[in-house]
């Protein structure tokens, strides 16, 4: 039976794709170049493949053993747990069905600006992972409002897929939250994308807000296992 969940998983690696990546001995390596977990992930694609293949490819990248487990990979997180491997980072994948209208989207842009870029960095995300943002080879948009707030989307095989959605600090509380995800899922429409879809930590409790009241709703899940500190 094919897994509900590959399409989403897919989406996630075409619209927020790392520099490099490597098929080893039953793993999907990635290396991420500095962009954060996502980038620096192992996959499993093989029941059969020895977690010491993975660990070794990943140091050889110069990447610290960082594993993602997704819905599918129940064996795999025991046999990482028993390692003393640590949960890291849990996270909820949220969507929601788009309509056939073409709304007219007013703040998306085809190319990242240094005003967006002030604002990512002020919520921590850099250069590297703006370099992911860039490596995207599908149609992608930047939504930027000048009032404080910014985010990136990408599509993949009827999915758009939002990524880094930020609010300026001295700019929150004030619904431009509402509004940047509003003017993304106008912009999916008019490229006709089925569904919207984005990706929030299980803590963050005011993104997870967020969206549940723009009717997105949880469909799937996974979180990070690394290795325990020396």
């Amino acid at each position: 039976m094919a897994d509900p969940h590959q399409p989403l998983f897919e989406a996630i690696d075409a619209t927020w794709p790392a520099a490099q990546y490597l098929s080893h001995e039953g793993w999907l390596i990635r290396r991420g170049a500095g962009g954060g977990k996502r980038v620096s992930a192992a996959t499993l694609q093989s029941d059969d493949a020895q977690i010491d293949a993975a660990i070794s490819a990943q140091t050889s990248m110069g990447q610290a053993p960082l594993f993602m487990i997704r819905p599918t990979d129940n064996a795999l997180d025991c046999a990482l747990a028993q390692r003393g491997f640590e949960i890291v980072d849990p996270v909820v994948l949220l969507a929601k069905s788009l309509g056939t209208t073409r709304p007219t989207a007013h703040s998306c842009y085809p190319q990242c600006t240094p005003e967006m870029q002030a604002i990512w960095a002020a919520g921590g995300i850099d250069q590297p992972r703006i370099d992911v943002m860039q490596r995207a080879a599908g149609p992608k948009c930047f939504t930027y409002l000048t009032e404080g707030a910014v985010a990136f989307s990408a599509l993949h095989q009827g999915i758009c897929m939002t990524h880094a959605v930020e609010v300026a600090p001295d700019a929150r509380r004030q619904g431009l939250g509402r509004r940047i995800m509003q003017d993304i899922e106008c912009w999916a429409q008019t490229m006709g994308a089925q569904r919207l879809m984005v990706l929030s930590v299980r803590e963050n409790r005011g993104a997870m807000a967020l969206y549940q009241s723009l009717n997105m709703r949880q469909i799937s899940a996974y979180h990070y296992r690394r290795a325990p500190a020396p």
